[in-house]
């Protein structure tokens, strides 16, 4: 995941997911090279991610 802050006052106001495909369903040769992640494994990466902030009481927005 590749993440950018927003400050506001120096307090983090905004935090910004990107989530990252680390590539470990292609061949060896093309695996562990990051890239933005698309589709489904976009929606995995967020939804993990979502589900694990909730207990720090943040909110998802699109």
């Amino acid at each position: 995941m590749f993440g950018v802050r927003r400050f506001d006052k120096r307090v983090t106001k905004e935090i910004k997911i990107f989530p990252i495909d680390q590539g470990f369903g292609p061949p060896l040769f093309q695996r562990g090279r990051p890239l933005l992640a698309e589709g489904e494994v976009a929606n995995r990466v967020i939804e993990r991610v979502t589900r694990l902030s909730r207990r720090y009481g943040t909110a998802r927005y699109r």
